[in-house]
């Protein structure tokens, strides 16, 4: 140790004064043990020409520490530990001098560097001094809590007697020795102390983590004192299973990373997280999400409370407390909510639903809304904009922040739709013309066929999701209001909007038979829908005909001509006799055939048909082929009469617009009296010979069978003349006579039915 000694001269009176100082390095000063040397030297006089060569000081001795210190020794020891105002005072005279050499002996030597002590008279003089002298008229410039009487007898506590080196408190020295703790400050010491304290007793785990926190905050690296460390570290971990949510919160900015039990210490953190997260109550799992939340507490805490949350979740024991804890968090801290989310995995978002409030704020929804996005969690996310703000502007939210894909669209739809009554469901999708919205309303129109009643027939929105609800229960139609009168407001509104009428074409308002000002219709609706329609209202005006309700003189030209084309599509009155024959013969009244072949086209339908006519039905078609002479008609279906009995009325009307031959033949089947005259007759007998005896009268030797001589006969020209030479010859007298000829060939063609006819009549004679 070093003392150096210099010159100093002032102004005094017009003279020079004196003066010693002493400069001394400040990493020295630890090391110097006793200030008295020093002092008797710079109490010593000066003169000139003295040297001013370093002076070497002795080593200090420690046997003076054994003896108890002096009062005013322990009075400024304890000062020195308390925290009120700075400079402590001592009145002159007390023997401060001796006091702060004692003190400085006795102090630890880091701790000598803070006893600064000097003769002050007053406030305005002290820069830094810890303890200062002052005359004792000067006193009164110091509030009276600075000063202390070193007189006064005071006893010594643990701060005191550590700073003094009192044998009865070393142990605290030794313990910070021991732990590595500086007692270089008044407030190092107060942390030895305190530690010291906790150390030597059994306590709480609240003093156990305020031991451990001491140690790693204050102590060195020495092997002493990470033996230290890791007994209070066993310590806080003895108690971990008593651990409380302040215990565990007192860890949080505890940097135990470097410890050697840090591992335990972060699973000790991890399982307590885990267990109340696992909890029905889940007591202080908020309030550790919540610093975990913010990020700040150290890395290995941080990493431990989430591998506790994350264990829970996978054990799949998180209870619905512990998901009420993050969903206040989210609420609360909203802004800050993408740290938290990062918590929880894709099947969390069902468990989050049950426990999120009836009632939000649309400020907390919409700064949730980014961080649920991100998770996928569209249904969560649409349901907090329908708790935070009314239908409509639910719907709108989420539209402005939907997803690319169809499905995520529809679940976040469905969440802002979740608190809407089916009523403003519809209101929704008529305002916002969007595709899972109407998907949606259609569905609740079905719910609740109620909500049409406020159908407007004047706006095509409503006539959309009609369609839609009408797909999946025609029974809306039910609730329709005014479903008479309706079209009639879209007629007269001048509606020509073509996806308006294209509800109504696939529905059954395409039937617009009773609709208001319908001859408006025709010109109003877009050609795409005009057929339909005009088809669906002619089907039900047939409808309203077969009843007997309606007249084709009472139709617009535009409807009629429909209705005409539908019944004389081919198969129609087919359908007409079997879902209501009674209305037949309106159909013939009405309607009635145009021509041969429509009536040929029926009658063979018909024949194909299990269906059988009415005797009046049967009689009254009859009558029209008679009164129109329809022969073509007549003779073409005439063999039906073979198979159809219901057709025997008909022919009895008709029968005589058939060729000879067919009237024979009919007459026969209908058993009615030989129609002919005996012209007719006898052209019926030739044109049946001419049928059976294709080459003459000597086919199959039939002339000569008969009777007849071969040389009455020319076999000049065809069979058919050969024929008409014989028939001119028998009618003038020739033998052997047209009877003979006739019963030959009767006898040779026994069912012959025109033959049999021919025979009845007796025309021959």
């Amino acid at each position: 140790m070093f003392v150096h000694t210099r010159r100093d001269a002032a102004a005094n009176r017009g003279g020079m004064v004196l003066s010693r100082a002493a400069f001394i390095p400040h990493a020295d000063v630890e090391s110097l043990g006793d200030l008295r040397p020093i002092a008797a030297i710079l109490e010593s006089p000066w003169s000139e020409g003295d040297g001013l060569d370093p002076i070497e000081l002795g080593a200090p001795s420690n046997a003076e520490n054994v003896a108890e210190p002096s009062q005013g020794a322990v009075a400024i020891a304890t000062a020195l530990n308390g925290n009120g105002p700075r400079p402590i005072v001592v009145r002159q005279g007390q023997g401060l001098e001796e006091t702060m050499f004692e003190i400085w002996r006795r102090a630890p030597p880091e701790y000598r560097s803070k006893l600064t002590f000097g003769l002050s008279f007053g406030p305005g003089d002290v820069h830094e001094l810890a303890v200062v002298c002052t005359p004792e008229a000067l006193m009164s410039r110091w509030l009276p809590a600075q000063v202390i009487d070193l007189q006064a007898p005071i006893q010594a506590g643990a701060h005191a007697a550590t700073i003094l080196d009192w044998p009865g408190e070393t142990s605290v020295r030794d313990f910070a020795k021991q732990a590595g703790l500086r007692l270089d400050s008044p407030v190092a010491v107060a942390v030895a102390v305190q530690a010291f304290d906790l150390w030597r007793k059994p306590g709480t785990p609240v003093d156990d983590i305020l031991l451990l926190r001491t140690l790693i905050d204050a102590s060195d690296k020495l092997a002493t004192a990470e033996a230290v460390k890791l007994g209070a570290t066993k310590r806080v971990l003895a108690s971990a299973a008593n651990w409380t949510v302040d215990n565990v919160k007192a860890l949080r900015n505890l940097d135990f990373s470097g410890l050697a039990e840090a591992s335990m210490l972060s699973d000790a953190v991890q399982l307590w997280v885990k267990d109340r997260a696992s909890t029905a109550h889940a007591d202080g799992l908020q309030e550790i999400l919540a610093a975990w939340q913010t990020g700040k507490p150290t890395p290995m805490w941080l990493a431990a409370v989430e591998a506790g949350f994350r264990a829970a979740s996978e054990a799949k024991t998180i209870q619905k407390r512990g998901f009420e804890a993050v969903w206040q968090l989210l609420r609360v801290e909203a802004a800050q909510a993408s740290r938290l989310l990062s918590l929880l995995d894709p099947t969390h978002e069902k468990r989050v639903l049950e426990v999120v409030d009836d009632s939000l704020a649309a400020g907390v929804a919409d700064a949730l809304v980014p961080g649920l996005l991100a998770k996928g969690w569209w249904h969560l996310c649409g349901v907090l904009l329908a708790r935070s703000r009314p239908p409509f502007e639910a719907v709108e939210a989420a539209l402005a922040v939907s997803p690319a894909t169809k499905a995520s669209t529809q679940v976040l739809l469905t969440g802002a739709l979740s608190k809407a009554s089916d009523a403003e469901v519809v209101d929704v999708a008529i305002a916002i013309q969007d595709q899972h919205v109407t998907k949606m309303a259609s569905q609740a129109c079905v719910r609740t066929p109620s909500v049409m009643k406020r159908f407007d027939w004047k706006r095509f929105e409503w006539f959309l999701l009609l369609k839609q609800a009408f797909d999946l229960s025609p029974e809306v139609l039910d609730a329709l209001p005014n479903r008479k009168t309706g079209l009639g407001e879209t007629i007269a509104a001048q509606m020509a909007v073509e996806s308006l009428w294209g509800v109504v074409a696939t529905t059954p308002l395409a039937n617009i038979l009773d609709v208001n000002e319908r001859e408006r219709a025709w010109d109003l609706i877009p050609s795409p829908h005009s057929a339909q329609i005009l088809d669906a209202t002619a089907r039900g005006w047939l409808d309203r005909f077969e009843r007997e309700e309606q007249s084709l003189a009472s139709v617009e030209p535009r409807l009629a001509e429909v209705i005409v084309a539908i019944v004389k599509r081919r198969g129609y009155l087919i359908d007409v006799l079997q879902r209501a024959p009674a209305a037949f013969l309106l159909y013939l009244s009405e309607f009635g055939f145009e021509s041969d072949r429509e009536v040929y086209n029926f009658l063979r339908d018909l024949s194909q048909s299990a269906l059988r006519l009415s005797e009046a039905a049967s009689k009254a078609l009859g009558e029209l082929i008679k009164a129109n002479e329809w022969r073509d008609a007549a003779r073409d279906a005439k063999d039906l009469l073979v198979v159809r009995t219901d057709l025997k009325p008909l022919y009895r009307e008709c029968y005589r617009l058939l060729g000879p031959i067919d009237v024979l033949w009919v007459s026969y089947k209908l058993g009615l009296p030989p129609p002919l005259s005996k012209d007719e007759a006898w052209d019926a007998f030739e044109t049946e010979a001419a049928t059976l005896y294709s080459s003459g009268p000597w086919h199959d030797e039939l002339w000569s069978r008969s009777g007849g001589h071969p040389g009455d006969l020319s076999n000049e020209g065809s069979g058919r003349a050969s024929w008409h030479r014989c028939i001119r010859g028998l009618r003038n007298g020739m033998a052997p006579g047209a009877e003979a000829v006739l019963h030959e060939m009767a006898a040779q063609h026994p069912y012959n039915d025109t033959l049999r006819q021919l025979q009845r009549q007796r025309f021959w004679l």
